[in-house]
């Protein structure tokens, strides 16, 4: 049995434990599934002359996620909040000006996320344009 069945075997069984009826293709759309729950996407439509690790660390400080650069990976972590336990947020910057961001749960046996993990990083692409600066430009960040 594949890893992705085996989570998606214990959501099926726990909506079934807990009486609740959901389409599991509207689901997928929605919710993230996996030990523990993640989003992932590689955004690569970044301007050429971006300078990329400012851009991010001023977008990551400026949601107040509080970000520390580990060589071209900036780590963050979202707050514990009603409906959630915190995420921990990657950023790496990739060697072709792209970008890959992950948000996981915290929790690590927490395997579904309630769309979490996607708000979050939807929430980073809408602030990260807002933040883009120059290569060379020594120009104060918002």
């Amino acid at each position: 049995m594949a890893f992705g069945s085996l989570h998606q075997c214990l959501l099926q069984v726990w909506l079934r434990k807990c009486k609740i009826g959901v389409d599991r293709r509207r689901l997928e759309g929605v919710m993230a599934f996996g030990i523990p729950a993640s989003y992932k996407l590689i955004v690569s439509n970044i301007p050429k002359d971006t300078d990329i690790k400012r851009s991010v660390g001023s977008a990551l400080s400026r949601i107040g996620w509080n970000p520390t650069l580990d060589g071209n990976i900036y780590k963050a972590s979202t707050n514990l909040s009603m409906g959630s336990s915190g995420e921990k947020i990657t950023v790496e910057m990739m060697p072709d000006k792209s970008i890959k961001i992950s948000s996981r749960c915290s929790i690590i046996l927490q395997f579904v996320d309630f769309g979490k993990n996607k708000r979050n990083v939807e929430r980073f692409l809408e602030e990260l344009p807002r933040h883009y600066v120059a290569t060379g430009s020594l120009g104060s960040l918002r």
